[in-house]
């Protein structure tokens, strides 16, 4: 995608590039918006565009600052893609906390501690198959990642990605099977 010019910038010869974020700002937010589905997110990259641009040494020798600039948000991009995909792969939270809090309500009562069992039954029967196994293994039994790869003839990476989708799936799940029962 290329930058419409505006009609006095002929080839932005008389333009600074001091003003090119004020020119292609708006055309390149969009663009990064468009992508991105995210406000802030599109804007932060906007901004990281243009200061990658102006951190080069000898940005007014650059013949075509719309190509330029739009190859720095395609990478910007990629780069942000990435991060964003690993820090998915990895939810993370204080289990033994929430093992220890959850412990010490239910063994006040016996009849909460009941319920609960049955929400969790009722949400990893909403799981897939292959996906709630490995995540019982993880959870329930401990196991590592590597172990349970080698036990269920898996990779590594596979088991990481069945885990995550696991939790995305509990994260999903009806939790009250009243509601499940109403319609």
């Amino acid at each position: 995608m290329t930058l419409q010019r505006s009609e006095n910038s002929g080839q932005d010869a008389g333009q600074k590039p001091e003003t090119y974020s004020e020119h292609y700002w708006p055309v390149l937010h969009r663009f990064l918006l468009s992508r991105l589905r995210n406000t802030e997110d599109a804007s932060d990259l906007a901004q990281e565009t243009f200061l990658r641009y102006y951190s080069i040494p000898n940005a007014e020798a650059v013949s075509r600052p719309d190509n330029y600039l739009f190859r720095i948000a395609v990478n910007l991009l990629y780069e942000f893609r990435l991060r964003r995909d690993r820090d998915l792969r990895f939810v993370t939270f204080s289990s033994k906390f929430s093992e220890t809090s959850l412990d010490a309500a239910l063994d006040d009562d016996p009849a909460q501690a009941l319920t609960v069992q049955q929400q969790i039954d009722h949400v990893l029967a909403q799981i897939p198959l292959a996906y709630r196994q490995v995540l019982v293994l993880h959870k329930r039994d401990g196991l590592s990642c590597k172990e349970i790869a080698a036990r269920l003839n898996l990779s590594v990476r596979s088991v990481e990605k069945y885990v995550a989708r696991a939790l995305a799936h509990a994260r999903n799940a009806s939790w009250d099977d009243s509601k499940d029962n109403r319609t």
